[in-house]
């Protein structure tokens, strides 16, 4: 499975780190520039690296649905720091 978590607000971010997880475990994190072009062009990206959740703070339903049309599904209104709220969903207590 491949996470993808805003590293600031909405849709306005301007990077996410990458994490790819195996075995409920991270092996792999990255972070990544957003590309211009707006949402077309992020689902693009996320689409080539295979992404297959995004966790991020406020994010319009149109967009919400842009990414699920693709199968990227979208966990909106959690912020923080990447690495622990990747912590809290890999141990179940991420609150959405």
């Amino acid at each position: 499975m491949i996470i993808a978590v805003a590293t600031e607000s909405g849709i306005d971010f301007n990077s996410f780190v990458y994490f790819r997880i195996e075995g409920n475990k991270v092996k792999e994190k990255e972070e990544v520039k957003v590309p211009p072009g707006g949402v077309d062009q992020l689902v693009k990206q996320f689409i080539g690296l295979e992404i297959d959740l995004l966790i991020t703070n406020i994010l319009s339903p149109q967009v919400s649905d842009a990414f699920e049309e693709h199968g990227i599904h979208v966990i909106p209104n959690i912020s923080g720091k990447s690495d622990i709220i990747m912590a809290a969903y890999l141990n179940g207590t991420l609150n959405f």
